[in-house]
């Protein structure tokens, strides 16, 4: 029975009948090559250098066809390629043309909804006293504008109301008093008197307005002839409570938030881009929304606004959407998915996999001529989809090629280190 230490030794065996294996198989490539190549007289005993297509580094039509062929500016330490239609189908080169086409960007983003800030309203006092009664107990409620809010007990607006009571009444017994035929004096009098009385009224009627009691509730004293002890805050606006901070028999101070009512028809939606990302997006591109939540539904937004600050931590710029809840099914404080639609309008476009990226360019290979593939640095614009927009270095037209080129790549540095590094495009 064979030990473990014979299955390794019989491992080790089978891979260096295959390494003799490649190596036979490689040099037949290579005596095929050279067989096609047919040297002259004084080349025959000249040792060949061949590069890793099987086609000599020195072969006419190789580099130095190459600077003859191709007149574009190419990339730094790689040289053109020349494959014959085999080596082409050996390693599997195919090309796409450079075309123009709609270039529309989808940059995709996460956000946060919150509340549209422009639609929340502060509830607050101007007078101080105690919570009464609470018409609104709870926060999350919904209320109309105009519903009561609550009720508070104020010593001070009892005595507001007592002396505008006092002023009203003196101007109604002036009025009855008018002198009629009265002498110049007394009617001079008379008018002074008025006036002074209807100063105070205007007075004490102002002095009710600052702390929040309407005309109608002015309307309904003078009605009354008697003075109140409480007043009714009421809604400034339609919406939902999303903070109460008010419990009946608490005080009141003047200034101090009792509720506050936010419109959720429309909200915000703040979406974090990337730096790179930032110089696409513009105020009034549209963008679609979905949420966990709700998944399969689109809402439609709008980008409102962009921050002209960033965040350190993250390197992201905030980006304002606007969007319309009128059905109430979005929620403040949920995550979304954001999709802002960037129209470029009609650009030059080439497949993602044609590109070579290396940090600091990119280049394509391009085939100017049946079979010669050059390398060509070329400007990148957005990518669209699974294509770049290009801006410079490929024409309309031009065939890139998409596969087999990392091969290319790598046949096209090693005939440049080859060749002493003589021919830089």
């Amino acid at each position: 029975m064979k030990t473990e230490k014979n299955f390794v030794q019989d491992a080790k065996r089978c891979r260096a009948f295959a390494f003799i294996a490649a190596l036979l198989a490689f040099g037949g490539m290579y005596g095929r090559a050279q067989h096609a190549h047919s040297p002259s007289a004084g080349e025959k005993d000249k040792p060949m250098e061949m590069n890793t297509m099987g086609v000599e580094a020195g072969a006419p039509g190789h580099a130095m066809e190459s600077d003859q062929r191709s007149e574009k500016v190419g990339v730094h330490g790689r040289n053109p390629v020349v494959l014959d239609q085999r080596q082409r189908q050996l390693i599997n080169v195919r090309t796409t043309p450079a075309t123009m086409g709609p270039a529309v960007v989808e940059l995709r983003t996460v956000g946060i909804i919150s509340y549209d800030q422009t639609a929340i309203s502060n509830v607050n006092t101007r007078i101080m006293g105690w919570a009464e009664k609470l018409y609104v107990d709870k926060p999350g409620q919904y209320v109309q504008a105009g519903a009561p809010l609550m009720d508070i007990y104020s010593p001070e607006l009892y005595s507001a109301q007592s002396e505008y009571l006092l002023a009203y009444r003196h101007c109604e017994r002036l009025g009855h008093l008018e002198p009629a035929g009265a002498s110049q004096d007394r009617s001079v009098a008379w008018q002074q008197s008025m006036k002074d009385s209807e100063t105070l009224l205007n007075s004490a009627r102002k002095r009710l307005k600052l702390w929040d009691v309407t005309d109608e509730e002015i309307d309904a004293l003078e009605e009354s002839g008697t003075p109140s002890d409480t007043v009714q805050l009421r809604a400034p606006a339609t919406g939902y409570v999303i903070e109460k901070n008010i419990d009946p028999a608490q005080m009141v101070r003047p200034g101090m938030t009792l509720y506050r009512i936010a419109d959720l028809s429309t909200v915000w939606v703040n979406a974090d881009i990337y730096e790179y990302e930032l110089p696409l997006v513009e105020a009034g591109q549209k963008a679609v929304v979905t949420t966990i939540a709700q998944s399969g539904r689109a809402v439609p937004a709008t980008v409102d606004f962009i921050y002209p600050y960033s965040d350190s931590r993250t390197r992201t710029t905030q980006v304002r959407l606007v969007m319309d809840n009128s059905d109430g099914r979005l929620k403040p404080d949920t995550y979304v998915n954001v999709e802002i639609m960037i129209d470029q309008g009609e650009r030059l476009l080439i497949p993602d996999s044609a590109v070579f990226d290396t940090g600091t360019r990119q280049y394509v290979f391009i085939e100017e001529s049946a079979g010669f593939f050059v390398p060509r640095a070329v400007e990148l614009g957005a990518k669209v989809g699974r294509m770049f927009s290009v801006s410079g270095g490929v024409m309309p037209g031009e065939s890139v090629v998409v596969d087999g080129n990392f091969l290319l790549d790598s046949e096209s540095q090693l005939s440049a280190s080859g060749s002493g590094g003589s021919h830089n495009h």
